[in-house]
């Protein structure tokens, strides 16, 4: 992995599916988009270990905190519900915390999920502030699949670029940011409709550097021990550890 990527969020879980022999449950998640092309922008497909076996409505308002990333195709089609396309999510991922909620009104289910973020910014606009981040991660679906598990996003913020400005330096390409904001809208590929990245509503950024390079090793100055010899052993005819010298006494 080269970063890392979580949600938390209201989310309206349905369709609740035990995985055959585990205490694993699947949902299909809406997560709600401020910004949408329709009522619904995508589904996440999510994964949660119930190991206190609790009970689930068919339709129920929870509050969740995920690791999440883009959905692929290669993901194995048991993590979606039959007569679905892999088209109609467009996240993945596994519920670390699940807690119910009272909710009821359509109106209260109504919250952009606020997201953190970590990973190596790829590209910067210094003329409308925006920066892309495409950290890889760690999914269980997408675990065993030739396609890295990853969530690419465009940063943006809604203060003006002017003001912007005066409060927040250009991030570096390929140096390292902990982003955290809300979750804003899904852009789709045009050849596939799958999700291609998610532009995210920027509240904090913090600056971590370039990634770390481990130092050369020395040139010289280290002796080189001669292939396949050990010197040392627990032997009396072992060659001592150093030079015996006379310890010096020395006056209160």
């Amino acid at each position: 992995m080269t970063g890392s990527a979580s949600l938390s969020a209201i989310a309206v879980l349905e369709n609740p599916r035990a995985v055959e022999n585990s205490k694993t449950v699947l949902f299909d998640a809406h997560l709600y988009y401020q910004d949408t092309h329709g009522p619904d922008p995508g589904l996440a497909s999510l994964r949660y270990y119930n190991a206190n076996e609790l009970s689930f409505e068919q339709v129920g308002v929870y509050f969740v905190h995920v690791n999440i990333a883009r959905m692929e195709h290669e993901l194995s089609s048991v993590a979606v519900l039959d007569g679905l396309s892999k088209e109609k999510y467009v996240l993945v991922g596994d519920i670390v915390s699940i807690i119910p909620t009272a909710v009821r009104d359509i109106a209260d289910v109504k919250f952009r999920p606020f997201v953190n973020i970590s990973g190596v910014v790829t590209s910067v606009n210094s003329n409308d502030k925006t920066f892309h981040l495409a950290p890889e991660t760690y999914v269980h679906a997408l675990k065993n699949c030739k396609t890295k598990a990853t969530l690419p996003i465009r940063c943006f913020s809604a203060v003006t670029a002017q003001n912007l400005g005066a409060k927040m330096p250009d991030p570096r390409v390929g140096h390292y940011v902990s982003v955290s904001g809300h979750l804003h809208r899904v852009i789709r590929r045009l050849e596939d409709n799958m999700a291609d990245f998610f532009d995210v509503e920027l509240d904090k950024i913090t600056y971590l550097g370039p990634p770390y390079t481990p130092p050369s090793p020395p040139s010289s100055g280290i002796p080189t021990a001669p292939a396949g010899k050990i010197r040392f052993s627990y032997t009396e005819s072992s060659p001592c550890l150093c030079k015996k010298r006379k310890i010096s006494e020395t006056t209160a």
